[in-house]
């Protein structure tokens, strides 16, 4: 879909540009609002991601979901299937190494064959996200096949930054939409339960 694909290099550019005190600024306000939301709720199993190039910041999150006693599995890339595999994190600098597209993912010796039951939250990484939850991700897919497995028990969170959240994006017929998008400046409930 060309549209989708000019809107994702245009977005990625202007992200791109963005002032490094502003991803700390924005990052350090999404993390707030995470945990403001769900710091009563009953969770247990976390799917987060390791953030790179300006996308918002969420190794500061990484260390407070394992300092707090959560179990955290973060996501790696299976190249040739074109999908995600996940992995339990039990120390970040132990468990984690450069891997696929300059993204820190699990060692594999930290890797899982499945996806865990009961995961009961996965945030959701997207260069942008309309109002309605769909997402404009980096062109490959693996979240979006990724998201269509997971149980409809588990929450699916995304993290922008509010210049990136808008009214609509192209979607396609395999595109996941998530339950919630955290801005620096909002919280979008797409899901009446949450």
């Amino acid at each position: 879909m060309q549209k989708k694909e000019e809107m994702r290099k245009m977005i990625l550019q202007k992200r791109s540009n963005l002032p490094s005190a502003k991803v700390e600024q924005w990052s350090k306000k999404i993390r707030q609002k995470f945990w403001q939301l769900f710091e009563d709720k009953s969770f247990r199993k976390i799917m987060a991601y390791a953030s790179i190039r300006k996308e918002v910041e969420t190794f500061t999150l990484l260390d407070e979901i394992l300092e707090n006693g959560y179990l955290l599995y973060l996501p790696y890339t299976k190249t040739e299937l074109k999908e995600l595999g996940i992995a339990k994190i039990n120390n970040l600098e132990l468990d984690l190494r450069i891997g696929n597209f300059s993204i820190q993912e699990p060692i594999p010796a930290r890797r899982l064959d499945e996806i865990p039951d009961q995961l009961d939250l996965v945030i959701v990484p997207a260069a942008a996200f309309s109002r309605s939850g769909y997402r404009i991700g980096y062109g490959g897919g693996y979240y979006d096949k990724f998201l269509a497995q997971l149980s409809s028990e588990t929450l699916k969170v995304g993290f922008c930054y509010h210049k990136f959240l808008l009214a609509s994006v192209p979607v396609e017929e395999h595109d996941q939409a998530v339950d919630i998008i955290i801005t620096e400046q909002e919280i979008v409930r797409l899901k009446n339960e949450v």
